[in-house]
């Protein structure tokens, strides 16, 4: 009776073990490799579009961008804990939107490199490919131009981030510049032309008009290169030139609600009514405290 037993439990158990085997198998229904992202037109257009709403996430333009610039600047005065020391002019490492907003910009920046290894690396034909890739040049180089303002040298990433290289050190001022200057030429280059981009999203004159700001924030700085303001004169010049931007009739409807992305609108982050999903601060942070907005 007792050698049953034993015979009995030994096959309840590796019937058990048996089980545990097939159950711990992975199976994925809803994973999508990069193959397969990359691999249609419709997977670069995601891909594409997860990036902007990585970089208007609630944790970098959507709402840390402005809490910790804004009180540096003067612009708001606030008594909460998380803005305090911004608001007294001594951010300090723990300041929760500083935290929130350099790890959100990497990840904006990693979500870019991955957009560009997987285009860059492809022999497919995608009708689609080549403004893919100009959206992610822009990206990166816009990420890196916040960056570079707010920290100067960081960690320099064209590729995508592996466990190799996540702990990457600082590179200098001067090297993250003539990379963000590099990546908005070449965004320059493969944009759309004025007029045929997709509401909402940047064309090449766009690009412009980020290296005009760039090359005045270096022409300003003590002891700079008088020609960086021949630059940034060229590259505004070519976007008032074209005329494709122009002043709205009154200034009255830049606050109408329903008018986005208005002739004056030279790159709009776009933001919607999105239910429980709390991705931007913006109504938040610039009405009064008492509106009924």
């Amino acid at each position: 009776m007792k050698n049953n037993f034993q015979i009995f439990t030994f096959f309840l158990l590796l019937l058990i073990l048996t089980g545990c085997s097939s159950i711990l198998e992975e199976d994925p229904q809803t994973f999508y490799s990069e193959d397969v992202v990359f691999g249609t037109e419709d997977g670069v257009e995601s891909a594409v579009n997860g990036l902007y709403s990585s970089f208007t996430h609630h944790d970098y333009h959507g709402a840390a961008w402005h809490n910790v610039l804004m009180p540096v600047s003067g612009k708001f005065f606030s008594t909460q804990r998380a803005n305090v020391d911004a608001t007294s002019l001594n951010t300090t490492p723990s300041n929760v939107n500083l935290r929130q907003l350099w790890s959100q910009a990497f990840e904006t920046i990693n979500v870019a490199n991955t957009i560009i290894d997987n285009l860059e690396n492809t022999d497919l034909e995608l009708s689609n490919k080549e403004v893919s890739l100009g959206d992610a040049y822009f990206i990166r180089a816009a990420s890196y131009f916040d960056l570079v303002r707010l920290f100067g040298g960081v960690p320099l990433k064209t590729s995508r981030t592996t466990l190799d290289d996540i702990h990457q050190p600082r590179a200098s001022r001067a090297e993250v510049i003539d990379q963000v200057i590099a990546d908005f030429e070449l965004a320059k280059s493969l944009l759309p032309e004025a007029g045929s981009e997709r509401l909402g999203y940047p064309n090449r004159l766009v690009a412009s008009v980020y290296l005009a700001k760039l090359y005045m924030t270096l022409a300003g700085e003590d002891g700079a290169d008088v020609n960086l303001w021949t630059k940034a004169h060229e590259e505004a010049v070519a976007v008032y030139n074209s005329q494709y931007y122009q002043l709205t009739p009154t200034y009255a409807e830049l606050f109408d609600p329903a008018n986005e992305n208005t002739s004056e609108s030279i790159f709009e982050l776009q933001y919607g009514h999105t239910g429980g999903t709390r991705n931007s601060d913006i109504v938040r942070l610039y009405t009064p405290s008492n509106s009924t907005f």
